[in-house]
C-alpha cells in the first residue's frame, strides 16, 4: 500500500482553517457534553462562565489571524531556492520534490502571482557548480517546468566538506527579480562556505537585503544532523548569513515544507 504524504495533507489548509478547526472541536465539547456534566457537578457551572470567555476570546482571535492573513496576502513576493545538491543532501532533494505540490499551494495563498526560482549548487570541480531556473510564474505551465528541473536533480559529489555557496547565492541575485515586490532568498544547506568567501558572501547577503527596508530577505534552512561535527562546526555560517540577509533561520528536523513555510512566513508578517 501507498504511504500518504501527510505533509501536504495538513499543509493544504489555511492557517484559518486550522483554527477554525479547534474552535470548533471546542464548541462541539461545550454544547454537547456540558449538559451532561451540569448535572452531575454544580461546579461545573463556573467553568461554563469560563467557557464562554475563552470563545469569545477565540473569536477575537480568529478576527486577528484573519487581518494578519489579509494583510500578507496582499504583499507579492519573487522566491529564490538556492539549494546544496552534493551528496548528503539525498534526502532534503527528495522532500523538496514530494512537497513541491504542498510548498507551491501556500505561498501561491499568500501571493496571488507567485514567482519561484531555483539555484542549485555544488562546488568547484564538480560536474556543474551551478544549475539554475529562473524566476517563473507558478502557473500550471511554471509549476510543471520547475517540477521537470527538480527531477533532473541528483544529490552527488562534494567529497570534501565546503561548498560553493557563494556561487549560489551569486545567481541568484542576478536573477530578474520584479521590482516593489517582496524578494525572498532561501538557502538550504548542511555545510558552510569556503572559508575563503565568507567575506564576500556576507558583503554579497547585506547588500541584498539593504535594498529595502523590509522587501529583501534571506533565509537559510540549516539540514546538517543534530550532534554531528558538522552541526557545530558550521551552524554560525547559517545563523549569520540569515542576520545578514534580515531573515529567519531554521533547521530542517526532515520535513522540508514547514521548514520552508516558517521561513518564509516568521519575516512576510507585517
Amino acid at each position: 500500500m501507498k504511504k500518504r504524504n501527510r505533509d501536504i495533507n495538513i499543509f493544504n489548509m489555511s492557517a484559518l482553517d486550522l483554527f477554525a478547526t479547534a474552535t470548533g472541536v471546542f464548541l462541539v465539547i461545550a454544547l454537547v457534553l456540558m449538559p451532561y456534566y451540569l448535572k452531575t457537578n454544580k461546579s461545573i457551572l463556573g467553568e461554563l462562565r469560563e467557557t464562554r470567555i475563552k470563545l469569545a476570546n477565540c473569536k477575537k482571535g480568529r478576527q486577528s489571524c484573519q487581518a494578519k492573513l489579509a494583510k500578507v496576502a496582499m504583499r507579492d513576493f519573487d522566491i529564490v531556492f538556492v539549494m546544496d545538491t552534493t551528496g548528503s543532501m539525498s534526502k532534503q532533494i527528495y522532500s523538496l520534490r514530494e512537497n513541491l505540490n504542498g510548498i507551491v499551494r501556500v505561498l501561491g495563498k499568500l501571493a496571488p502571482k507567485l514567482r519561484v526560482g531555483f539555484v542549485a549548487y555544488r562546488d568547484h570541480g564538480e560536474p556543474y557548480v551551478t544549475q539554475e531556473f529562473p524566476i517563473t510564474r507558478m502557473n500550471k505551465r511554471g509549476y510543471q517546468s520547475l517540477k521537470n528541473f527538480l527531477s533532473n536533480l541528483q544529490a552527488k559529489g562534494g567529497g570534501d566538506h565546503p561548498e560553493a555557496v557563494q556561487e549560489g547565492l551569486r545567481k541568484a541575485i542576478q536573477m530578474r527579480w520584479r521590482g516593489k515586490v517582496r524578494r525572498i532568498i532561501i538557502v538550504i544547506g548542511d555545510a558552510q562556505a569556503h572559508p575563503a568567501d565568507f567575506s564576500d558572501i556576507n558583503g554579497m547577503v547585506t547588500a541584498f537585503s539593504n535594498r529595502s527596508r523590509r522587501n529583501h530577505m534571506v533565509s537559510a534552512i540549516f539540514t546538517a544532523r543534530r550532534g554531528t561535527r558538522y552541526f557545530r562546526s558550521d551552524k554560525p555560517f547559517f545563523e549569520l548569513l540569515a542576520r545578514n540577509g534580515k531573515g529567519a533561520y531554521v533547521e530542517e528536523p526532515s520535513r522540508m515544507l514547514e521548514s520552508i513555510l516558517i521561513s518564509v512566513l516568521q519575516k512576510t508578517r507585517g
